[in-house]
């Protein structure tokens, strides 16, 4: 190599028009040539040559044939390689590994040999974030042997299990309709009988084995359902309203003669008040409609004496202080009794909030009647 260099450097002397016998060769000195002269770098200098750029490099070795028996620090290239002697030994550099390379890769890809050589990929080492995206979405799968592929929802369903009395899966297809119904053995039947299998009832007596629909009516009656559970709610009995009053004490010497006398009630013992329909004290005469009810039926019942079997003795039921309106009640006694009573209840009657009624007793000739208080009363009951 150094010897090809100093034929280098003499050539190129030549060239430039620099005798020869200026050479001077030194064995282990490099040579470089300044300004039209060879000149010897002292010993362990370091060579430095210019960098390459787009026109030239900076060194060339053209190709030829490897020398036989290269020394340490020789360097040659031929037409496949590029070829240096180090510590007795040969390196080349070529565009593949030629063999001589021994290459170990490591990781979740493994392998090892020259040239080309198998690798392995390591068991669950391909995570999600490996695999193809999906054009949209998709279950990832295969409807026979081959490659993983995006199934559509009828390829994906081909895989599954059909319902059946011994396996979950899928619902077979119902054919269509609108009444049949999937059973437990995994097939479409229609209803037995086209019913209900419902049996309904009267009473006990059966109405029919095979209902088709149910429809409830009756004031207040509902039904509900959910979710196929029906609930029918059937209003109770309402709770009694009303009042019984009667009197705390017998009235006696009673003129009921001409436009006769309004009877007073003076107390609710052995009797009830539900809301306060009658005062013992304040008008203790009437019975008042309480607010919001709209229907009432009126009842009494008087049991006299000291009455002349020639007279007549009634008691006529009043509205607001009259007699006059619809379903007006009058009552006459038998005065041919010693003991005459009167015992009578009115039809169902409109009425309005406050609204109140008393009982009128007329006689034709008596002066002196007298009123058992032990066996008459005064009573309003609420209809609605």
């Amino acid at each position: 190599m150094k010897l090809i260099l100093r034929m280098v450097a003499a050539l190129t002397l030549a060239m430039i028009g620099v005798s020869t016998p200026a050479l001077v060769l030194a064995g282990d000195k490099p040579l470089v040539i300044e300004s039209a002269k060879i000149k010897q770098l002292p010993a362990a200098t370091t060579l430095q040559i210019n960098a390459s750029g787009t026109g030239a490099a900076s060194i060339n070795i053209p190709h030829g044939t490897a020398p036989t028996s290269p020394a340490n620090g020789d360097c040659w290239t031929t037409t496949s390689v590029l070829a240096c002697r180090i510590n007795s030994t040969t390196a080349t550099v070529s565009g593949s590994n030629t063999g001589d390379q021994t290459i170990t890769l490591t990781g979740n890809v493994t392998g090892s040999g020259t040239g080309s050589f198998a690798t392995t990929i390591a068991a669950n080492a391909v995570t999600r974030g490996n695999l193809a995206a999906t054009g949209g979405a998709a279950l990832l799968g295969a409807t026979a042997a081959g490659n993983v592929a995006d199934l559509t929802g009828t390829q994906a369903t081909t895989l599954l299990d059909t319902f059946s009395s011994t396996l979950k899966g899928l619902a077979p297809a119902s054919g269509g309709g609108t009444t049949n119904y999937l059973r437990a053995d995994g097939s479409w039947a229609a209803p037995a009988g086209g019913g209900s299998g419902i049996t309904a009832k009267d009473e006990g007596s059966t109405l029919t084995t095979g209902v088709t629909s149910l429809d409830f009516v009756g004031a207040g009656v509902t039904a509900t359902n959910s979710s196929g559970a029906v609930t029918v709610t059937v209003p109770g009995v309402p709770a009694f309203r009303g009042a019984l009053v009667t009197k705390s004490a017998d009235q006696t010497g009673i003129n009921a003669t001409g436009a006769g006398v309004i009877v007073p009630w003076t107390t609710e013992t052995g009797g009830y008040d539900t809301d306060t329909i009658h005062d013992n004290t304040t008008n203790n005469d009437r019975l008042t409609v309480p607010s919001g009810v709209t229907k009432v039926r009126i009842g009494w019942g008087v049991l006299f004496q000291n009455v002349a079997s020639t007279s007549y003795v009634y008691i006529d039921v009043q509205k607001n202080g009259t007699s006059a309106f619809t379903g007006f009640v009058t009552a006459m006694a038998d005065t041919s009794s010693a003991f005459p009573r009167i015992g009578v209840w009115s039809p169902v009657l409109n009425v309005s909030s406050g609204d109140y009624f008393r009982l009128l007793l007329v006689s034709e000739t008596d002066t002196s009647i007298d009123i058992f208080a032990t066996y008459s009363w005064f009573a309003m009951e609420i209809i609605g």
